[in-house]
């Protein structure tokens, strides 16, 4: 098996649709999902740029990835669980992580990207990409 050809930055692991599934990103700039039975590429996603952190997060029962690169000012993009570019949340700096956030009270999806130079932390609404705050860190 051949996950990635150069730094993986993370592994996570996510249980999507009653099966257990592996979420790997890498330096090499792709985005793989992977199935724990077999361990067996089910997805894989060209970021074009070194992925630096990515995640699951779900919005009305659709999962979608978020991910990240460490290159300055380059947008964090969401992408299907298919693996389809479908849009972007537009950052200042170098994006260090990204995760997600789904509130069950009020049904909304919130994704977070934390940021170096500026050091800073970026919360977006999930729908609009619309940036609701920005909490300086230092």
């Amino acid at each position: 098996m051949k996950a990635h050809t150069n730094t993986i930055h993370g592994i996570k692991q996510y249980r999507v649709e009653k099966e257990d599934v592996l979420l790997s990103f890498s330096e090499d700039g792709y985005i793989k999902i992977w199935s724990c039975d077999y361990l067996t590429e089910i997805t894989k996603i060209d970021h074009e740029q070194p992925v630096r952190s990515a995640s699951v997060i779900s919005n009305d029962g659709f999962k979608y990835i978020v991910a990240g690169s460490y290159i300055k000012d380059f947008p964090v993009a969401i992408y299907s669980f298919s693996g389809s570019f479908l849009n972007q949340f537009k950052v200042k700096g170098y994006t260090f992580n990204v995760d997600g956030y789904n509130d069950e009270v009020t049904g909304k999806t919130f994704v977070f990207a934390s940021t170096f130079q500026p050091y800073q932390l970026h919360v977006f609404d999930f729908e609009s990409t619309e940036k609701l705050y920005t909490i300086d860190t230092i």
